[in-house]
């Protein structure tokens, strides 16, 4: 029996394929599950139908995604991430929170549409792909800043804390040198 698939099966073919298929596995399964059409005169012309409208709409969506990358160029992102005592970020920068703050800037991007290569979990400036289409990947500018508004990790906190380790571990040097010569 000759049908055509309405949707990707992956062990018999794409959408829109004509397939040659058993009589049984038609009946049986594709056809009451709604994945093929029987492949005759007037089927064969509603595919080319749904063949050209989907094409169109296809057209479409890449036209509206070159047109929200254009508004899209040279956008900058801030997030702002708690920081450790040590200077270390609690978590890591999610794609949901790089597009809460799109949607701030009147942009709706979906949050599956932004591609992280890695993970987010230091201060600094990362250049983020948005795959709106096949073709069209703008890329934005995500600036990952502490409270203060810095980009920078603090070093000052380690180089006090070092300075501070020094110095009580020269206390307790001292101490432990008084105690002994009070014995």
């Amino acid at each position: 029996m000759k049908v055509i698939l309405k949707k990707d099966i992956p062990t018999l073919g794409f959408a829109g394929d004509i397939k040659d298929v058993k009589n049984g596995y038609a009946r049986n399964y594709l056809l009451p599950e709604g994945l093929v059409i029987t492949a005759d005169a007037r089927s064969k012309k509603e595919l080319a139908f749904l063949t050209q409208v989907r094409k169109q709409k296809l057209a479409k969506r890449e036209k509206l995604a070159k047109e929200l990358s254009s508004k899209m160029a040279g956008i900058e992102v801030r997030i702002t991430a708690k920081l450790g005592e040590d200077g270390k970020m609690f978590g890591s920068v999610t794609s949901m929170q790089i597009q809460k703050e799109l949607e701030k800037l009147g942009h709706a991007v979906d949050k599956r549409q932004i591609h992280l290569d890695d993970q987010i979990r230091t201060l600094g400036i990362y250049n983020v792909t948005l795959k709106l289409h096949e073709n069209v990947n703008p890329v934005v500018k995500v600036f990952v800043q502490d409270e203060t508004g810095s980009t920078e990790p603090p070093k000052k906190a380690k180089a006090e804390k070092e300075v501070e380790s020094e110095s009580q571990a020269e206390e307790k040097a001292s101490d432990s040198t008084e105690n002994s010569t009070q014995e």
